[in-house]
């Protein structure tokens, strides 16, 4: 789970392979608006993907030093821009909650509302 934009995000924690800073984002002007560049990690290019706008929230432009979560489902890896990563937390998310195309669920942790995203759908989306 993390914060964004006043917004609780998270991911499966299965998904997630690591969490590390921000040092230089390239911009790609073709990406869907979501995808706001691509950073080097490990030898690795990845898109780095802003959930603001996915979860209702503020987006600001992300600046060096910002956590970035790496995040992986089979091959496919990316980068979500994050203010804080507050960890692995345990969400109640209600069985066929009101996700949407992008969100698996909505649920609570003891910090507040939290949105679940869909990693699947979002790697999908980021392709097209």
């Amino acid at each position: 789970m993390f914060v964004l934009g006043g917004r609780l995000p998270a991911v499966e924690a299965r998904h997630v392979l690591e969490v590390f800073n921000l040092d230089d984002l390239t911009p790609v002007p073709t990406a869907p608006s979501f995808v706001v560049g691509v950073a080097a990690v490990r030898g690795l290019i990845l898109p780095v993907i802003d959930a603001a706008p996915l979860v209702g929230a503020t987006s600001r432009p992300p600046r060096g030093g910002d956590p970035l979560i790496r995040v992986g489902i089979g091959d496919a890896q990316a980068a979500l821009v994050a203010e804080r990563v507050l960890g692995v937390r345990e969400v109640a998310v209600p069985a066929g909650g009101d996700g949407g195309s992008l969100v698996v669920g909505r649920g609570s942790a003891p910090e507040g509302e939290v949105v679940v995203l869909d990693l699947a759908a979002l790697f999908d989306r980021a392709r097209a």
